[in-house]
């Protein structure tokens, strides 16, 4: 490979352009297929060993990479007052691999991308429209979904398609009244590990939990922190989040023998982010005996916790997404 150098801002080497990764990854190179057999609740189905497939299609890390690394470039390029215009020329994007960023409080692998102007052809069957910062988003919301994903909106993960809408609207917030974070955007949940997530559901559910009404307790950062993410747990309302498990798999009799030891409400997403902390823990616990939602019969595949995680993503799709983003409007990071 080919290292050159390109004048962006300061002088940058790359590894490709765009249109050179699109063409060295096809769409299905983009996408990972997971499937796994989970096996119903011997009980329920006349003591035999019954069960489902589930089949999901996630992209690929090298991808989410590359999707968070031109979110961020665009972003940060109007940041500093610029407006592009020719964003649907895949030549104008350079990339480098192997970078980290500061994302949050944490550091993550990412692909860094700088943005050009090597290519000011304007797009093909189209109107001739003002450049905009509005148009922009729109333009990177499209290369996102149908250039680098490769699929309609209609078929992309739930929370894939909250990042896409959140891209769009990130300029429109005062005619919709409705507030996108950049920070949100640049560092959306579906861009997350899988491992990121669980671990954002356990600092909520810890910081949740401690919050206090006691004002004479009530005097430290971290009380005002428990405080508030309890607040927003507390208020997120469901009509019933229950209805969301499967029946007959292992997440329902966890959610069974929950609600036989404690009274789970099932309208608010307090209970809701204790039964998913409860259910990632539980899958971790390798002793069959002490474990109530995994038979003798279940299959290796359930301490797999990549699995549980789709698995808790797929039931509750914009749970974690919800959270996040009130988070973000609020200027407190986890």
């Amino acid at each position: 490979m080919t290292t050159q150098r390109k004048n962006v801002c300061v002088n940058e080497s790359y590894d490709y352009n765009l249109e050179e990764w699109l063409i060295k990854h096809n769409t299905d190179a983009r996408w990972s297929s997971k499937h796994h057999t989970w096996n119903l609740d011997p009980t329920k189905s006349n003591n035999k060993v019954a069960s489902i497939n589930w089949n999901s299609e996630w992209p690929t890390l090298d991808t989410v990479q590359l999707v968070q690394g031109v979110i961020i470039a665009v972003i940060e390029f109007h940041d500093k007052n610029g407006i592009h215009g020719y964003l649907h020329n895949h030549k104008n994007f350079l990339l480098k691999f192997g970078m980290k960023c500061y994302l949050g409080a944490y550091v993550r692998d990412i692909v860094k991308v700088f943005i050009v102007h090597d290519d000011k052809s304007e797009k093909k069957n189209s109107d001739l429209k003002e450049k905009s910062k509005d148009a922009d988003m729109t333009e990177l919301a499209s290369i996102i979904c149908h250039t680098i994903l490769g699929k309609e909106m209609k078929e992309l993960p739930s929370d894939w398609i909250n990042l896409i809408d959140s891209i769009n609207m990130l300029h429109m917030t005062d005619r919709h009244k409705n507030v996108i974070p950049m920070e949100f955007v640049k560092n959306h949940p579906a861009l997350w590990p899988w491992q990121r997530r669980f671990m954002f559901y356990e600092e909520c559910w810890v910081r949740a939990k401690h919050a206090t009404t006691d004002v004479h307790t009530f005097n430290r950062k971290s009380d005002f922190i428990h405080n508030w993410v309890g607040n927003v747990v507390f208020g997120i309302k469901f009509v019933d989040w229950s209805s969301n498990i499967p029946i007959d798999t292992p997440m329902r009799r966890l959610f069974n023998d929950m609600c036989g030891r404690s009274r789970l409400r099932t309208n608010n997403g307090y209970d809701l982010l204790h039964f998913l902390r409860a259910f990632h823990h539980h899958y971790c616990d390798q002793d069959k005996s002490r474990n109530p939602i995994i038979h003798q019969t279940d299959s290796k595949d359930y301490t797999k916790e990549e699995f549980i995680e789709i698995v808790t993503t797929q039931c509750f799709p914009l749970f974690l997404v919800t959270i996040y983003k009130t988070l973000c409007i609020d200027n407190l990071f986890l």
